[in-house]
């Protein structure tokens, strides 16, 4: 296994020229970030990913198998640096969810990515998740087919069932897409338009965390690029605004 040459000078990319904000000034409320431009804490094996670390505590997203890892480009996100998934059997994870928030405790999932599925594959596609083994037990936000069209949706479990939301728009090529999960309900938002929240208590368990597919592991394969994943604790209108700007500047660059 190879680990990527380029490291730290990557590092300066992630501050957006709007007020100079970079998810780090979220201070304690970011809890985990994976940024492709980040290399330090990619690791290759050539192209492929072997090993890819978030940057607050290190919560380490793996894959053994060479022919199920996703391939890196510093290119394939818009010219900028990129993790490509093949939505057929590329994922990555951990066998345990490190400091994320768990059972009905609120969080945020927000990540910036370039849908490839038509919508003539109605197939669901995860980008990323965690908690237990089963929708019921875990949280995820992803893509789905609604009336002949991609959406952007949240879905949580709250041990027995799920509730989910999910946007009109279409979700298609590149967006900044995000979950707003409360002890009540949850949000999906695309590009700063959010739905109306649907009232569900997540009842997330603490068993894995995957990019990529389902928390099972073997469905759901994203299909198409993602660029940066967050987990934050709530942000508020005033974080959360810096944030998203920050986002879409990520996704439009």
């Amino acid at each position: 296994m190879l680990r990527s040459p380029l490291r730290s000078p990557l590092r300066p990319s992630l501050r957006s020229p709007l007020r100079g904000f970079i998810p780090a000034d979220l201070g304690s409320d970011l809890i985990a970030h994976w940024s492709a431009d980040d290399t330090s804490l990619i690791t290759l094996s050539t192209a492929n990913v072997t090993s890819w670390k978030d940057r607050v505590s290190g919560l380490d997203l793996a894959q053994s198998t060479d022919a199920a890892r996703p391939v890196w480009s510093a290119t394939s996100f818009n010219g900028n640096p990129g993790v490509t998934f093949d939505g057929t059997d590329d994922v990555l994870s951990a066998a345990s969810v490190g400091n994320l928030p768990t059972g009905s405790s609120p969080a945020e999932i927000w990540a910036v990515v370039d849908q490839a599925a038509l919508v003539a594959d109605t197939t669901t596609r995860i980008i990323f998740a965690y908690g237990g083994t089963s929708g019921n037990t875990s949280r995820a936000i992803r893509r789905t087919v609604v009336s002949s069209q991609n959406r952007a949706s949240v879905i949580t479990g709250t041990g027995a069932a799920t509730g989910s939301a999910a946007l009109a728009a279409d979700f298609s090529g590149r967006h900044a897409v995000g979950g707003i999960f409360t002890a009540s309900g949850v949000t999906a938002i695309m590009d700063g338009v959010a739905t109306a929240e649907t009232a569900v208590v997540s009842g997330t368990t603490t068993t894995r965390t995957v990019m990529g597919a389902s928390t099972s592991l073997g469905a759901s394969f994203w299909n198409g690029v993602v660029r940066d994943i967050l987990v934050t604790r709530p942000t508020g209108a005033a974080k959360r605004h810096l944030l998203t700007s920050w986002l879409a500047s990520r996704r439009a660059a």
